[in-house]
């Protein structure tokens, strides 16, 4: 039961990231520099 509450979250946090990859995209074309960082931050997490 455990293992699947893990896979459900890993699968709502890889959904989140990759919603959040797309705003830093669009991020990224007006600021750079905070797109990187973010992108960053991202990789982190992951």
């Amino acid at each position: 039961m455990q293992a699947s509450e893990a896979q459900r979250a890993v699968a709502a946090a890889m959904s989140i990231a990759s919603s959040l990859r797309s705003r830093c995209n669009q991020w990224m074309t007006k600021q750079p520099v905070v797109g990187k960082w973010r992108r960053n931050q991202l990789v982190l997490i992951r």
